[in-house]
């Protein structure tokens, strides 16, 4: 009789708690937001991720009317940051700008403390940069062939940037290697910033990068671009063909951002924050700023990005698998 006693008190409380948990998720929704909101970026200040957040959050500030502030924790090609979003309280105050490495990481590092489906909320894609391939005037190729040539005939000798161990521009080489038989020096840096500069300095030669950041450097002739890392020509750099152009066929690689909360956010703050950035995303001076750093928007509901985080998680573990990448 004690036995079922005990039983029964155990499942009221369950009920209880449930109840609590339930409505404290709805007061949190019926009163979002009341105080700042913080965007995570996975890497350092001044790279992609980090100019389309911080233009993600001054206007995210407006139709909020608190605080919408960026925290740049880099380290661990992402996962540090990512891993700090995973962690927080599912309230809506703390957010993660996702990139590649969201799809990317899981089948690189085998004890993630973090699950891109598990773990996160979708809010919105925001949309999708193809990367350019550059290399430093001082290595003898004027074209993707010809570089592809000169690197196999000189294996190792030439070394390659990245934004980080297990970044989409260290894989989209690692690929590039992969495909043609090349053989290079991979030397990851905490961001993208930080590796351009070497590469300007000629302390690298070769990276994949976003195209806003070394547009100025290529039309100057600091850097040559050798090919487009899309199935399509770049509106920033008309004159640089196609992988596939180049010689390189069913090489599409592009960098993608989207933004996620924790998992179990109550859905009411999601469908704000979703319909919040839709209209923030459709307006004609947001669209004009993205583009100049040549992204193209991709906003729709968090579904969508739910599915497509699974898509890329899939093929990303494909391709990784198939060209045995692993980080050094």
């Amino acid at each position: 009789m004690a036995e079922g006693t005990s039983r029964l008190s155990q499942w009221i409380l369950s009920i209880v708690a449930i109840i609590v948990w339930t409505n404290i998720g709805c007061t949190q929704a019926q009163t979002y937001p009341s105080h700042t909101t913080t965007i995570v970026v996975p890497y350092s200040p001044g790279g992609i991720v980090d100019v389309i957040a911080r233009l993600i959050a001054d206007r995210l500030r407006i139709t909020l009317g608190q605080p919408v502030i960026v925290d740049n924790k880099a380290g661990a090609g992402g996962n540090i940051g990512t891993s700090a979003v995973s962690n927080a309280a599912p309230d809506g105050y703390t957010l993660l700008l996702g990139s590649p490495s969201h799809t990317i990481n899981p089948s690189l590092y085998p004890n993630l403390t973090w699950d891109p489906i598990r773990s996160f909320e979708p809010i919105i894609m925001i949309g999708v940069v193809p990367n350019v391939l550059v290399l430093h005037p001082s290595v003898q190729a004027n074209t993707l062939a010809e570089f592809i040539a000169l690197a196999k005939a000189k294996p190792g000798e030439f070394s390659y940037a990245s934004a980080g161990a297990g970044s989409s521009n260290h894989l989209t080489v690692e690929l590039l290697k992969s495909r043609t038989g090349i053989d290079m020096v991979h030397v990851p840096y905490k961001g993208q910033p930080d590796a351009i500069r070497d590469l300007l300095a000629d302390r690298v030669q070769f990276m994949a990068t976003s195209i806003a950041l070394v547009q100025q450097y290529i039309q100057s002739g600091q850097l040559r671009a050798l090919a487009i890392t899309n199935t399509e020509r770049a509106t920033l750099l008309p004159d640089v063909p196609t992988a596939d152009e180049a010689g390189l066929p069913d090489f599409d690689v592009v960098a993608w951002f989207g933004l996620f909360a924790p998992a179990k956010i109550a859905p009411d703050i999601v469908q704000r924050l979703n319909h919040d950035l839709r209209q923030i995303l459709a307006k004609p001076e947001i669209l004009s700023r993205l583009e100049t750093i040549g992204l193209t928007i991709r906003a729709g509901t968090a579904e969508d990005l739910r599915r497509f985080v699974a898509k890329d998680r899939d093929r990303w573990a494909d391709s990784i698998k198939k060209a045995h990448i692993r980080i050094d």
